[in-house]
């Protein structure tokens, strides 16, 4: 079964813009709290978080700053430095450097 995306998370962060929401209704539940709080009975809901789900809203806090990086343009000396070798041929790069870059692991340095 194939699920298509939405865009939901974006919809709703836009009406809440517009809206200038930055609190709960009254009465309505408020996030890491129990709609059911202080009722009589004292029964009270729980959510868990799975650790997957965790992780993908880490990731999607993550995806602002990358995309700030990844815009930013390359100082002009290092692209024309990088040019020149390529078009000499004289570019090399060695393949742990590769695959560190596409693991992360130089960011980690």
């Amino acid at each position: 079964m194939k699920i298509n995306y939405t865009g939901g998370v974006e919809h709703y962060q836009s009406y809440v813009q517009k809206r200038g929401v930055s609190e709960p209704a009254p009465g309505k539940p408020q996030p890491g709290k129990s709609a059911l709080a202080g009722k009589a009975d004292g029964k009270t809901d729980m959510v868990t978080i799975s650790g997957d789900a965790a992780a993908r809203a880490g990731a999607f806090r993550a995806v602002p700053a990358m995309a700030a990086e990844v815009a930013a343009p390359a100082p002009a000396g290092r692209l024309g430095a990088l040019q020149e070798a390529v078009r000499a041929g004289t570019y090399q790069v060695a393949a742990g450097d590769v695959a560190d870059a596409i693991l992360g692991l130089d960011a980690q340095a």
